[in-house]
C-alpha cells in the first residue's frame, strides 16, 4: 500500500488551427459569394482542456475519487463566412466544467462496488452546437444544459 503524498494525475491538451488568409481559394463559393479568406466551418481556431483525478483511501474498504474537467472552445462558424454579413452562423466561444465523485467500496485490494455522482456543464453555461441562417430565419441547436446523476457499478 502506498502511504506517500497524494498523487493527482493531470491531463491537458490544446490545439491551434492556423488558417492564415482562410482556407478557401477564390471561387464562386456559396450562392456566388467569394469565400476567399474565410475560416474553415465547424473548426475553432483554439480549443483546450484540463482535467484532474484525485483519489484517496477513506478507510481500508472505501476509496474516494474526485475528478474535474474544464474544456474551452474558441468561436467557430457553422458555415463559411459565418452566415453572411450578420454572422448569425457564428457560434460563440465557451467553457464547460464537468465533475464526478465516486466511492469504490469493498475489501482492501478488491473494491468491486462503485457508487458515484456526476454533473456535466456544472456552471450551466448556455452555448450552441450549431447555428444556421435560412430564408425563414436563424436557427440554432443549444448545447446540453446542466445534467447530473448517480452512477452505480459492480466489477465481477
Amino acid at each position: 500500500k502506498y502511504d506517500g503524498p497524494a498523487i493527482v494525475p493531470l491531463a491537458a491538451g490544446t490545439f491551434y488551427l492556423a488558417q492564415p488568409g482562410g482556407v478557401f481559394a477564390p471561387a464562386d463559393g456559396l450562392n456566388g459569394t467569394d469565400l476567399s479568406g474565410e475560416r474553415l466551418p465547424s473548426a475553432p481556431e483554439t480549443a483546450a482542456y484540463l482535467g484532474f483525478d484525485y483519489g484517496v483511501a477513506l478507510s481500508q474498504s472505501v476509496d474516494l475519487h474526485i475528478g474535474v474537467t474544464v474544456r474551452y472552445s474558441d468561436e467557430w462558424d457553422s458555415f463559411p463566412a459565418g452566415g453572411g454579413e450578420l454572422h448569425l452562423d457564428t457560434n460563440d466561444s465557451y467553457t464547460l466544467v464537468n465533475a464526478i465523485a465516486t466511492l469504490d467500496i469493498g475489501s482492501e485490494g478488491d473494491k468491486p462496488l462503485q457508487v458515484g455522482v456526476f454533473c456535466n456543464n456544472l456552471l450551466n453555461k448556455k452555448y450552441t452546437t450549431f447555428s444556421s441562417t435560412q430564408t425563414t430565419g436563424a436557427y440554432y441547436l443549444p448545447g446540453e444544459p446542466r445534467m447530473y446523476g448517480v452512477t452505480l457499478g459492480y466489477r465481477f
